[in-house]
């Protein structure tokens, strides 16, 4: 559905008030211009003074229907105002655009369950300032005035403060607890390799006869030996990228 920029009610006072001005603007060109003829002798004095009085009374009643056709103007502008907005053509189109961010920080919402650890709490600090400035955006939108009182500003950035703050803490402790866990696991990780993979290679490579293997079976245990260790080294690294 097609909405106007302006309301046309509003568009109609306004052209009433513009056509008035228009008639007062014309009215005093054309003293001037009748004040030039008359000095350049064009016409006489009673013509001048005729002409002028004319136009100044009727000035005199444009002027008075122009304060009222003002005023009438500013009335009709701010009955049709929409939360503060001159038009629903406006209001709807920045409504539009917090519909948007509103769409975008849902979809960052539901993406969070995605993630683990630190990259959670990046996501998180990310939703907390999209969510800020949705929510700006929404209060200045059903807010009626221009601008938001200085005490909701104060609780605003009070809030995001607070907020900025724990979730900062709260990826520095999870980061601290996942390089813990890792140096854990990789002390763990060298003790395995030490203890089963490394020490079974090391008895092939130095008592092939150990287990009384024939040479083909041996070597087939070899590779797997060293298969099974270059998977695990793929799982490890795998994990400390993550």
């Amino acid at each position: 559905m097609f909405l106007p920029f302006t309301e046309p009610e509003v568009r109609s006072s306004r052209d009433l008030l513009n056509s008035t001005r228009s008639k007062i603007y014309s009215n005093e060109k054309h003293i001037v211009q009748c004040s030039l003829e008359y000095l350049s002798g064009e016409t006489t004095l009673l013509v001048f003074q005729q002409t002028a009085n004319s136009l100044e009374k009727e000035i005199v009643e444009l002027r008075i229907l122009e304060a009222e056709q003002k005023g009438s103007y500013e009335i009709t502008r701010e009955a049709a105002r929409i939360s503060g907005f001159p038009s629903r053509h406006k209001f709807i189109y920045n409504f539009g655009i917090a519909l948007i961010l509103c769409a975008l920080f849902y979809e960052l919402l539901i993406s969070l369950r995605k993630y683990g650890g630190t990259k959670r709490f990046q996501k998180n600090f990310k939703a907390i300032t999209y969510g800020t400035i949705v929510g700006f955006f929404l209060s200045w939108i059903f807010y009626p005035e221009n601008d938001l009182e200085p005490w909701m500003y104060k609780i605003v950035l009070t809030l995001l403060g607070i907020a900025v703050s724990v979730t900062a803490f709260l990826v520095a402790l999870s980061h601290e607890n996942r390089i813990r866990k890792l140096e854990d696991s990789f002390l763990d990780f060298i003790i395995e390799l030490r203890k089963v993979h490394i020490k079974k290679l090391l008895l092939h490579a130095l008592k092939p006869n150990l287990y009384r293997e024939s040479k083909k079976e041996a070597l087939e245990e070899i590779e797997k030996d060293t298969e099974l260790i270059e998977e695990r080294l793929r799982e490890k690294a795998k994990e400390i990228i993550d």
